[in-house]
């Protein structure tokens, strides 16, 4: 399976493909909540790590039913380098 995930200070979003088909998607704005939680303002990159890191997260939660119900091999397609050293 491949995850391709992508962060902006905007939002987050990501696929599920597993060969080629797609298995699963999600996208989701960041909100205020978000800014009091990370401390960093939507709109700002300074916050871009952090984004980063919360797409990762919200991905192996949103799947993790698909992830763990087989022996797998992961492969996350990302442009941002802290999501690929996570």
């Amino acid at each position: 399976m491949t995850m391709i995930l992508d962060a902006s200070p905007f939002g987050l979003g990501g696929g599920l493909v597993q060969g080629e088909q797609n298995i699963s998607w999600f996208s989701s704005a960041l909100t205020h909540h978000d800014e009091r939680q990370f401390g960093h303002r939507v709109g700002s990159d300074s916050g871009q790590q952090v984004w980063a890191a919360l797409c990762v997260l919200v991905a192996l939660r949103a799947w993790s039913s698909h992830l763990l119900s087989q022996q797998t091999s992961l492969t996350v397609k990302s442009d941002d380098i802290s999501a690929l050293v996570m």
